[in-house]
């Protein structure tokens, strides 16, 4: 009986650091996180976020394991890869990129690490970034089943990702860019639409 209450207890606080990591990365971002901040915002105390977790890193690699940082195929594209190899080069590669866009907005995790990588180079940003192009690499090789070669296609969607990106951080800063409300969900179906006009454009060029 003891053992199970003690259990519970140390599940319920392991919840409570995570869950006051999360908000304080989305809210802060990952590189102004420490432990005096999180056992605070968590209501416990530091050694217990020691004893539970290390770490910032540790923490974060508990968060994600929970939760992925980076989407699936699936998630991104609306369908797997077999399914994917019937749609035309250009509409899988707008799928992509309005995908990628869409499951990021509901990552507040993933947008922080992206900003934390480029705010500041340390061990943790370093590793974050390889799991990052890792994933991008993955997505690429999907890419491929409609004929675009990653060769080709790798700078179009690294140029344009990054455009879309930036806007994605953004809001954290303004609510608009360029004259688009980025805090509206129209702002962002314009930026679909301008996405689409693009992609049918460069895919004439690459397929």
């Amino acid at each position: 009986m003891l053992k199970n209450r003690q259990l519970r207890d140390k599940e319920a606080t392991q919840k409570k650091i995570l869950q006051a990591f999360e908000r304080l990365v989305a809210r802060d971002g990952l590189h102004r996180v420490g432990i005096n901040a999180i056992s605070r915002e968590a209501g416990v105390d530091k050694v217990l976020v020691y004893r539970y977790f290390g770490g910032v890193p540790q923490l974060l690699a508990a968060l994600a394991s929970q939760q992925p940082l980076w989407p699936s195929f699936e998630d991104v594209i609306g369908t797997n890869a077999l399914g994917a190899a019937d749609l035309s080069a250009e509409e899988l590669a707008f799928r992509f990129l309005s995908g990628l866009v869409r499951e990021l907005r509901k990552r507040p995790l993933s947008l922080a690490v992206l900003r934390a990588e480029l705010v500041e180079k340390n061990p943790l940003t370093i590793e974050l970034s390889r799991a990052r192009e890792k994933w991008a690499e993955d997505m690429l090789e999907y890419l491929q089943s409609a004929g675009i070669s990653a060769d080709s296609m790798a700078p179009v969607a690294a140029i344009l990702s990054a455009g879309l990106l930036y806007l994605l951080l953004n809001p954290a800063l303004t609510d608009a860019f360029g004259g688009v409300d980025l805090k509206r969900e129209d702002g962002w179906k314009k930026m679909d639409e301008v996405v689409r006009r693009m992609v049918r454009a460069l895919i004439r060029d690459l397929t």
